[in-house]
């Protein structure tokens, strides 16, 4: 029950953030980074949440927050890996699993945006909806009403 709850919050948030980078991205330029929140491993989205208030509060930039997403990324692939090998054939581990690879392109797009300053702010920010629905809020929605289990 509780993992469902926290996949539905974790695509609540990534939903509001992806609408707001869409937003966004009308009025970015290249020159002016967006700052964006994407967020064992569920230690990964926590200190993504926690490095976002803290940029907001103390109103930095996304540089530094940029090539934290790179290094998420590249730990979310192997996660992905780890997760899919100890399926043992459940349907919502499999989902799980091949989440972890959607999150880590998405953790990749915040690395470009933020850290590479790539003009991607509305794609980033379609992408984050999308991966939102996809990978949280319909999967926490569906183990909540006991649809899916691990």
């Amino acid at each position: 029950m509780l993992l469902s709850v926290v996949l539905l919050f974790v695509g609540a948030v990534l939903f509001v953030n992806g609408i707001w980078l869409i937003g966004q991205a009308r009025a970015a330029t290249v020159a002016t980074p967006v700052p964006a929140s994407v967020g064992g491993f569920v230690f990964l989205f926590a200190f993504t949440s926690l490095y976002v208030g803290i940029n907001q509060f103390l109103d930095r930039g996304g540089h530094a927050f940029g090539w934290y997403c790179l290094f998420v990324a590249v730990t979310a692939v192997p996660a992905g890996i780890y997760t899919l090998s100890n399926t043992g054939g459940k349907t919502a581990d499999v989902w799980l699993g091949l989440n972890w690879f959607a999150w880590a392109v998405l953790w990749f797009m915040f690395f470009m945006l933020l850290a590479l300053d790539r003009p991607i702010a509305r794609i980033t920010g379609i992408v984050t909806v999308v991966v939102a629905i996809g990978t949280a809020w319909v999967l926490g929605f569906l183990v909540m009403i006991e649809k899916l289990s691990f």
